[in-house]
């Protein structure tokens, strides 16, 4: 992979962002760089070095997930700066999906997170939607008059 071209990462709410009380907003969250808990450990994502051999944009596989909210990106060289490595892990789904490994100290999320740009800025009207439907907030109670 080259150094240049970015790992693209689908991000859902409230697993991948978390609320700024300082700036008012949904922001990345380390745990959007925290590998899965699968038995493989790896953090999934989309290659842009081969949606751009195919001539696709970066972002043509959004979203990679379900309730996505946005997405975001880091270099492959902002990848290797922390230690991980990074390789094409084509799915029977996804030809363009890469794996990144040795992300699993929090130090390597932390610092990934912070190097992370919004490729398709956060939603932040379905990032509280998602996250307060989580929290079992009042917004996200169903309504009495529903029920019979």
């Amino acid at each position: 992979m080259q150094s240049e071209f970015r790992f693209i990462r689908s991000l859902r709410s409230p697993h991948h962002v978390v609320f700024d009380e300082d700036l008012g907003r949904y922001v990345i969250s380390s745990a959007a760089f925290k590998p899965s808990s699968g038995k493989d450990g790896t953090l999934s994502g989309d290659l842009e070095q081969i949606l751009a051999f195919d001539g696709l944009e970066p972002t043509a596989m959004y979203p990679a997930v379900r309730d996505p909210v946005g997405a975001a990106s880091v270099t492959i060289a902002e990848i290797r700066a922390v230690k991980a490595a990074v390789e094409h892990d084509p799915t029977s789904r996804n030809w363009y999906h890469g794996a990144v490994r040795g992300t699993k100290s929090k130090g390597a999320n932390k610092q990934l997170s912070k190097r992370a740009t919004e490729i398709i800025p956060i939603n932040q009207v379905l990032a509280a939607k998602f996250d307060q439907a989580l929290k079992g907030t009042p917004d996200s109670s169903p309504s009495p008059w529903l029920s019979a």
